[in-house]
């Protein structure tokens, strides 16, 4: 089978659009398809893993409106050599690129699914709403009702989406991610993460590893900390993320505001070998979000064996709860009160930490290979069976 991937972007911009890329590209090669990806070169490189697991990166520069994701070259080459393939897939929708891309696919005959990856969904939909209200109807409801599928990788993210009126059947698949098991070198240099920041054995610590961004509740998460402080001396924060963004200077405000000047360690983006050490070097995990249609990060942890603290705006936090993890509803108090338990009640912590790979086993490309391969299996009836490799131990 012979699949193609349109995307708007493949570099580090892109962030969970690019992650969720690379868990489905990694999933069809252990399937023994043949992937292959579309998208706008902005001049920043394409991520190392998108190049590796990828047949072929067909790139193209952007077009006028370039901030819309346009390319006419992209357009072009798709009308060339859309019907080459088995089946198309579209992730996001709110531009150029996956609108017409849809509208070829159509006019190709070739079958199409659409990725919203949160782009679909009531709390995305506040963000230029006035725009959107008014494309929705003209242009997405018309590549949603063309698209053979809607993919998503929760079932709250299903009821939290729209599809303005289009009929298109929804298929719930989450992503499958797989983490490597942690050798003694890594948990050597996990040690020396640990002192690298100034943190010793004896610190409790807690790894924010995501965009900074507002919908991710550091305004939450901050405070609680500031509220902890005096009380637990040992509690640290890695907080891990780009931060080349306007809210970062509202998020060293609130670091000064709470006196976590001693208390947060800010590495800066951490990838590869460095985000393993990350995860290794922390006691738990915390992503008290807004709103995450997903999570890839925090199934990480999970596989790392690492409790984890998510709201419940986390649309899989009802398959972590109790299990791998703490689940609080989006407020200061809530966030506060489950650290605070992590820290006095460590036969519950480690409870916690011991369940955790088993709850993250859910998302393994193990446990989620026969969903994907039947699922690929009903969109191509013609195309060849799908021969699974050998899963990676």
């Amino acid at each position: 089978m012979r699949i193609l991937h349109i995307i708007q972007g493949t570099n580090k911009e892109q962030a969970g659009l690019v992650y969720a890329l690379i868990s489905l590209l990694n999933m069809e090669r252990e399937l023994g398809f043949q992937s292959e990806v579309l998208s706008i070169d902005h001049a920043a490189p394409p991520r190392d893993q998108v190049v590796e697991l990828a047949t072929a990166l067909h790139l193209f520069p952007a077009t006028f409106p370039a901030r819309f994701y346009q390319s006419s070259g992209a357009l072009d080459w798709l009308k060339a050599h859309a019907q080459e393939y088995d089946l198309i897939q579209i992730h996001s929708i709110w531009n150029f690129l996956t609108i017409e891309g849809s509208k070829i696919a159509q006019k190709k005959g070739v079958p199409y699914v659409i990725w919203p990856h949160g782009a679909l969904d009531h709390f995305d939909l506040q963000k230029k709403s006035y725009l959107k209200k008014i494309l929705g109807p003209l242009f997405v409801q018309k590549a949603l009702q063309g698209a053979n599928h809607l993919c998503f990788t929760a079932q709250r993210e299903v009821d939290e989406s729209t599809s303005y009126g289009a009929e298109t059947a929804p298929v719930v698949l989450p992503l499958p991610i797989d983490m490597p098991e942690a050798t003694e070198e890594d948990q050597a240099a996990s040690l020396a993460f640990r002192q690298k920041w100034g943190l010793t054995e004896e610190d409790f610590v807690l790894l924010f590893l995501s965009r900074i961004d507002y919908k991710k509740g550091l305004n939450l998460l901050l405070p609680a900390l500031g509220e902890l402080a005096e009380t637990y001396p040992q509690l640290k924060l890695i907080m891990a993320g780009g931060y080349q963004t306007p809210y970062m200077q509202k998020v060293r405000e609130w670091i000064s505001t709470y006196k976590l000047e001693d208390r947060v360690v800010l590495p800066g983006f951490v990838s590869g070998e460095e985000k393993k050490w990350a995860f290794q070097a922390a006691d738990a995990f915390v992503l008290p979000s807004l709103n995450e249609n997903f999570g890839i990060a925090v199934v990480e942890s999970l596989f790392y064996g690492l409790p984890v603290l998510i709201t419940d705006n986390v649309y899989i936090h009802d398959q972590i709860d109790q299990q791998g993890g703490w689940v609080c509803p989006y407020e200061v108090a809530g966030v506060k009160n489950a650290i605070q338990r992590m820290i006095e009640e460590p036969d519950a912590w480690q409870l916690m930490r011991s369940q955790a790979k088993t709850v993250a086993h859910k998302f393994s490309m193990e446990c989620l290979q026969p969903a994907f391969a039947a699922f690929y299996q009903s969109l191509s009836p013609k195309a060849k069976p799908p021969t699974p490799v050998s899963l990676k131990s």
